[in-house]
């Protein structure tokens, strides 16, 4: 410390002289010639910064550097008091290596594009300029994590740990994500909203961007015109128009998270095979990452352990009436509160409101009994198979989920406008009725003033015949 604090008064004097006399001067320097006196004088303009340049003092101090000091406080008990306090904060915020690891974590995390949503691991699209999809496990993250020289001597013994940390879903130490449901990216930054119904710009702002991601990423121009193909042709081959404007109405309500009413109707698509029911639900697959989407198994009592605070949307593929008992139809197509048996765990309740869709070879008959309850909670759609079935339909189809969004959108708002008209009619009916039992009802009550009036008159000349 010494031979470090006399080097540099020795540069500080070299530069001094630059500055005083010029470049010309000559190269090296003695010591002795710099000045007998080695001083520091260190004024203290905030107290904040007290304490800490206080213990920095000390150790320059012990180092016999001499030093004035300008507002610092001459009371010994005062300073190591200071000193003492900022030791134990020092020692707290280092003596946890756990805690250091965990913020490196999180800086390369921040470097990287990567973001920790739910205990999962994202990272955003290189083609995106907001939205971080579905990368890997936590588990996956840590040991490739471990491979990294700098990360490695320190990962090792605390690889456990730091995958529970990770994977925990509450977890808000490694850049947490908030996914906005109502927004999907495609090209330019532009971005569809759901509820709205059409492309949005700065649907994020500048701030918020790295910590809201939209729910989804899709290569579309925003300008060019939606073109359906298979998807419109499976639907016009087997439902009428009136039909394809409330699947399609239908269809949108998949992608509402959590926004299911109570005993809203679910769709069930009933047909024979090669009809094209359960390619229609290819293009949800593309927007909704798989992990998101719950199924019904055949393990009777864990059958529905797959739904879950978190999913997104259900499907059941080739349903029937024994895939479920008839109660947990009846509260597994209502939404609402609801309870599932998880193995090795508690059963877990929730509010179930999540959209669903159905697919069945034959129209589901729950007897007598039920029926009509069951017809209560669907609405069904009646499919026939394709003259022509191509195997590339489904691929197609999961490659242009947009074309397939926007042109059902735009089906929906059809069916939307079309009910408004139906109930004007219906209110003008009722005031054409209300005006004619208005008048009715004032014409007999002019015939009953007239038959009172005309009595009162023949009562008035007639006197005598009363009694």
């Amino acid at each position: 410390m010494k031979d470090l604090v006399r080097s540099s008064y020795k540069h500080c004097y070299e530069e001094e002289v630059r500055k005083a006399v010029g470049d010309d001067v000559f190269g090296s320097q003695e010591l002795d010639d710099c000045g007998s006196e080695n001083v520091v004088r260190i004024n203290l303009v905030n107290q904040k910064f007290h304490a800490s340049l206080l213990s920095a003092i000390e150790r320059l101090t012990v180092a016999k550097l001499q030093l004035d000091k300008f507002g610092f406080a001459t009371d010994k008990t005062t300073s190591q008091a200071s000193t003492s306090q900022l030791s134990c904060d020092e020692e707290k915020m280092l003596s946890n290596k756990l805690a250091i690891l965990v913020n490196d974590i999180a800086i390369a995390m921040g470097k990287l594009d990567y973001g920790t949503y739910r205990g999962k691991i994202y990272k955003r699209d290189a083609r995106s300029m907001f939205t971080f999809s579905y990368k890997c496990e936590a588990r996956v993250f840590v040991n490739t994590l471990a491979t990294n020289e700098r990360f490695k001597s320190r990962m090792l013994p605390q690889m456990k740990r730091v995958i529970e940390l990770l994977s925990d879903p509450y977890c808000e130490l490694f850049r947490p994500l908030t996914v906005d449901y109502d927004l999907i990216e495609v090209s330019k930054g532009v971005c569809w909203s759901l509820k709205k119904g059409k492309f949005v710009e700065d649907a994020i702002e500048e701030h918020q961007i790295g910590k809201v991601s939209p729910r989804a990423f899709c290569l579309y121009e925003p300008n060019q015109v939606p073109d359906a193909k298979y998807f419109r042709e499976i639907l016009e081959n087997s439902l009428s128009p009136d039909d394809v404007r409330r699947f399609c109405e239908d269809f949108v309500k998949l992608l509402n998270y959590n926004r299911k009413k109570h005993k809203d109707k679910v769709p069930c698509l009933v047909g024979d095979a090669n009809s094209g029911k359960t390619s229609l639900f290819f293009p949800i697959l593309s927007l909704v990452h798989h992990g998101n989407v719950a199924t019904v198994t055949k393990q009777r009592a864990f059958n529905k352990s797959m739904i879950t605070l978190f999913t997104e949307v259900i499907f059941l593929d080739e349903a029937t009436e024994s895939t479920l008992d008839i109660d947990d139809w009846k509260t597994l197509t209502q939404g609402g509160y609801s309870a599932h048996d998880v193995k090795y765990q508690r059963a877990k309740s929730f509010i179930n409101r999540c959209p669903m869709l159905i697919t069945s070879q034959r129209r589901l008959n729950f007897g007598p009994s039920d029926q009509p309850a069951m017809d209560r909670r669907l609405r069904t759609y009646q499919f026939k198979s394709l003259a022509n079935p191509r195997k590339s339909a489904s691929t197609w189809l999961k490659k242009h989920p947009m074309d397939c969004l926007i042109w059902a959108t735009g089906k929906a708002k059809e069916a939307r406008h079309r009910h408004p008209t139906t109930t004007k009619k219906k209110k003008q009916k009722r005031k054409r009725s209300d005006r004619f039992t208005k008048t009715a009802s004032c014409g007999r009550a002019r015939k009953k003033h007239y038959k009172r009036c005309h009595w009162m008159k023949r009562w008035t000349k007639t006197p005598s015949k009363l009694p």
